[in-house]
């Protein structure tokens, strides 16, 4: 019997870490042209631009005067969209 071993995906990682409030992501260099940018809904937008590498979940969220849950779910999006990549935390 084999078993097979799961696709490697720029996500498994995150996924199998499950970072918390205190992750840290920064925004990748493609995303942050002019046009790129444009593409992103505004809340989004916001959280990406203060995504430095440096930036936890929780300090997000306290810029923007959002809750952890909402700034997680915009992150969610961008990584699934390839905009940001996880750091640590």
């Amino acid at each position: 019997m084999t078993v097979m071993q799961p696709a490697y995906t720029p996500f498994a990682y995150v996924e199998l870490a499950h970072p918390g409030a205190s992750a840290i992501f920064r925004a990748l260099p493609f995303a942050s042209s002019g046009h790129m940018m444009n593409q992103m809904p505004r809340r989004e937008r916001l959280v990406f631009m203060l995504l430095d590498g440096r930036r936890t979940v929780i300090e997000v969220a306290r810029l923007l005067h959002l809750t952890e849950v909402h700034v997680a779910r915009m992150m969610v999006y961008l990584l699934k969209c390839g905009y940001i990549e996880y750091m640590r935390g």
